[in-house]
């Protein structure tokens, strides 16, 4: 089977609206909270990354590897820092008809671990890497199936 042949058996997902392949209702935080208490959430919830709200708006984004780098420096005060002061601010957001593409070759340029998805005005989902490899997991097994 030729490349060519193979590839038209596989359909053209990149132009699908990133709702189709986000993680949906994710777990959020207050920007006001704790380290330690995204560290709790993350670990409750099963995620590496939370939006942080203030307000219902999103302001930010706080991930496993934030906190782990935190905690390496001063493992003892992550009851005592603000999720706020060691956030990202200005996280990727798209709307959830962004397509597929469009937010994959977002984080892949510039190295981002996720995107947050925002319908009017509400966090509905999020993208991360995981849910990019295991969207990438499934089509090649597909593609194997199918030679």
């Amino acid at each position: 089977m030729t490349q060519a042949s193979s590839s038209r058996r596989v359909p053209a997902i990149g132009n699908e609206p990133i709702r189709r392949f986000m993680s949906r209702s994710p777990a959020c935080i207050a920007g006001h909270r704790s380290l330690k208490d995204a560290w709790t959430m993350m670990q409750h919830e099963r995620v590496r990354h939370l939006p942080v709200l203030e307000g219902g708006a999103v302001v930010g984004m706080i991930s496993q590897r934030d906190l782990g780098l935190l905690g390496t420096q001063a493992p003892a005060r992550l009851d005592e820092v603000a999720v706020e002061e060691a956030m990202s601010g200005e996280p990727y957001v798209v709307g959830p008809s962004t397509s597929l593409l469009a937010v994959v070759a977002t984080m892949s340029a510039q190295r981002l671990g996720a995107a947050i998805i925002v319908d009017g005005g509400h966090v509905v989902g999020v993208f991360t890497t995981t849910d990019a490899l295991a969207l990438l997991t499934g089509l090649v097994e597909g593609i194997e199936s199918v030679g």
